[in-house]
Order: C-alpha cells, then structure tokens, then sequence
C-alpha cells in the first residue's frame, strides 16, 4: 500500500470533504457551489490515486 498512496487518500478526503462542506453549507460555511474546476481537481486526484493502484 504505502505511505504515498496514504497520503493521497488523505488529501483526497480532505478534498472531498471540504466540497461537500462549502457545496452544502455545512457547520455554518458560506454555501459555495461546487464547481467545474474544483469538481476536476477530484476528479484528477481520484484517477492519480487509481493510477498509483494498479501499478
């Protein structure tokens, strides 16, 4: 498994986590669409993290 993938899926939480929070308003954030460019970065992180796993 390794510490770099670790890693990515930390930050790929981190980053979904804070989509969600911003895109729905939640724990009293300033609601936030989610949009194009922050949607492909997750996109992008997902497919680097499926990347590094099938190597």
């Amino acid at each position: 498994f390794g510490v770099g993938n670790a890693i990515f899926f930390v930050l790929l939480g981190q980053l979904i986590s804070a989509a969600a929070i911003d895109h729905f308003g939640l724990f009293g954030a300033q609601v936030s669409p989610l949009g194009l460019a922050r949607a492909s970065g997750i996109g992008l992180m997902a497919a680097g993290v499926w990347l590094t796993q099938q190597v």
